[in-house]
């Protein structure tokens, strides 16, 4: 996200992506890096999901 942020100084947008990565539970904080910098930051992940999600409801 700091690689996005400096591209962003300097040309107005920056983009970044990741190769071979595997958790993605902490994108919230990569996403709010860009706010001290009065930018607006963007995490999203195209991974397979491989647990059920919470409060999943079920049809009895």
């Amino acid at each position: 996200m700091q690689v996005a942020i400096d591209k962003a100084k300097n040309v107005g947008t920056g983009w970044v992506s990741v190769k071979n990565s595997n958790h993605f539970g902490i994108a919230g904080y990569h996403a709010m890096m860009a706010l001290p910098h009065d930018m607006i930051g963007i995490a999203m992940t195209n991974a397979s999901a491989l647990v059920a999600p919470t409060f999943l409801l079920k049809n009895w």
